[in-house]
């Protein structure tokens, strides 16, 4: 069971753990709404158990989600039964504390409900299914795999569990291609263009050597304290678990994508095709922005910005003495390759440089840190085309995993370097000497250079507006010193007087 620290990692944030929804509770208010959120955290952990098993429970490993229409509908009663429970509690007895709980416990139960009425479920893929960042979130199928790398293998239970997790994934592959027909009976699917995307990220996976499958990857590190016989039974389990459940199953759901279900999908984009689309739309919105606005509001907040946004641009273009109009700036920045990131490592390093600068500032800010580390990393390659430029997976409750955050590295050469580095003033002053001079490209040593392999820290103020070199430095050896910096190749320290005193100059890559 998990710690009751954990319990507030549920999406939303309520100090949520869970819920039977029988008795009416007539102790204090506090404690029976502390006593239905604990029973209901424990419902939700066994009918998400993928989710659990992220969190670092052990306890359901060796199931998926239950996405039957049956085990649906009994969630929905669930809910029904908590939002009963929770009107018979007084809100105004409770303590501040207690009021926010309630609040957010309130939502997300309300929230679920509201999804079950647009029949969300019958939508049950898209080209962003990933692991579950809360309850009632199931892997998407094309994902499911990624699952092991989440997942602690340290005994022989271990093991065991994966493959029982994987001898069921075909009957849960099944229930999801029941909820996509479902769905299409009733007119509820993606359109074609979400949905192409698809198929070749199953595609990655359907390999002919089952050793080479995502699924398989436990059995690459087994521990050596499992020993030898063990060892051989569990790799030639897993080989005909994953060649005999984990790879037909792919197959299966390939097939109807391709030959029913995307066939099937609208060509054309709107919820307002979908059994009470604008209804449903209005829902998403609220969802989505947590408050009260309407689509139009939002539409019209849209366009409000939109002119706020595109007179700083303008300042920006003249700031920067970019002749001609906004189109043929936009087009400057799109195109020039001195504005981006050349390859997946250089980005891959940039952003574990920002980790390191970040990490000394939250003190600043709050009293209570996260003790859990982070990590950053490269977006899985089989989702990497189809999905943002960043991704969040959250650490393990138990302290067993930490979180990490995916980048794309495969996209670097569209993500501009000088923003994403050090805001809107040393991007201005990039940009300044890139428009002014594009032509002139040498970089001098001594005021471009990068301290060496083991820093990331490119320095933004190396430029002058109008001095005419490029604002993207050299990459010298590690052994390269800037002219203001004391650095070696063990250790880098920034002088006062380096352009690059503000980042921090060493971290483990």
């Amino acid at each position: 069971m998990l710690p009751a620290a954990a319990a507030r990692t549920l999406r939303g944030g309520h100090a949520a753990v869970g819920c039977s929804a029988t008795a009416t509770p007539r102790r204090a208010p506090g404690a029976a709404l502390r006593t239905l959120v604990e029973r209901d955290w424990q419902y939700q952990l066994e009918r998400s158990p993928t989710y659990a098993s992220v969190l670092g429970d052990r306890r359901f490993n060796d199931r998926w989600d239950d996405l039957s229409l049956a085990a649906i509908e009994a969630d929905h009663r669930h809910t029904q039964q908590v939002l009963v429970q929770l009107g018979k509690l007084d809100r105004a007895r409770l303590s501040h504390a207690d009021q926010l709980t309630y609040d957010l416990f309130r939502r997300d139960h309300e929230t679920w409900a509201e999804e079950y009425r647009f029949k969300l479920h019958l939508l049950p893929v898209d080209h962003m299914g990933s692991l579950p960042e809360g309850v009632r979130q199931p892997p998407g199928v094309q994902t499911a795999y990624q699952l092991a790398d989440n997942l602690r293998f340290e005994t022989v239970k271990d093991y065991e569990d994966w493959l029982v997790r994987l001898d069921r994934f075909g009957t849960s592959v099944d229930q999801v291609v029941a909820l996509m027909r479902a769905g299409m009976a009733e007119g509820r699917i993606h359109p074609r263009v979400v949905l192409q995307r698809i198929p070749a990220q199953v595609e990655k996976q359907l390999v002919e050597d089952p050793t080479k499958s995502g699924f398989y990857t436990p059995f690459t590190r087994l521990p050596a304290g499992i020993p030898g016989a063990d060892q051989r039974r569990l790799e030639a389990t897993g080989r005909k678990a994953v060649a005999e459940g984990a790879l037909p199953a792919l197959r299966r759901f390939h097939q109807f994508l391709t030959r029913e279900y995307i066939p099937a999908a609208p060509e054309q984009v709107g919820a307002w095709q979908l059994p009470e689309g604008d209804a449903m739309y209005a829902f998403l919105a609220r969802r989505a922005t947590t408050t009260s606005l309407t689509p139009e509001q939002v539409h019209q907040l849209g366009l409000s910005e939109v002119q706020r946004l595109r007179a700083e641009m303008e300042r920006v273009k003249a700031t920067a003495g970019f002749e001609g109009p906004l189109a043929d700036f936009f087009r400057f920045l799109r195109t020039d390759p001195r504005l981006y990131f050349r390859t997946g490592e250089e980005l891959l390093v940039h952003y574990r440089g920002l980790a390191k600068q970040i990490d000394p500032r939250p003190t600043r800010l709050f009293r209570a840190l996260p003790r859990q580390p982070y990590g950053v990393e490269p977006t899985p390659e089989a989702m990497a085309p189809d999905v943002t430029t960043g991704l969040y997976y959250p650490a393990a409750a138990d302290g067993s995993r930490p979180s990490r955050r995916a980048c794309r590295t495969s996209a670097a050469s569209a993500i501009p370097w000088p923003t994403a580095r050090a805001g809107p003033s040393t991007a201005r002053r990039s940009v300044t000497s890139l428009a002014c001079t594009p032509t002139r490209t040498t970089a001098s040593a001594s005021s471009h250079s990068r301290c060496g392999a083991r820093c990331g820290s490119w320095w933004t103020r190396a430029c002058t507006p109008g001095v005419g070199r490029a604002s993207r430095p050299s990459t010298p050896s590690s052994r390269t010193r800037h002219a203001t910096c004391s650095t070696s190749p063990t250790r880098w320290t920034a002088t006062s007087s380096c352009p690059a005193r503000r980042w921090p100059t060493r971290w483990a890559s």
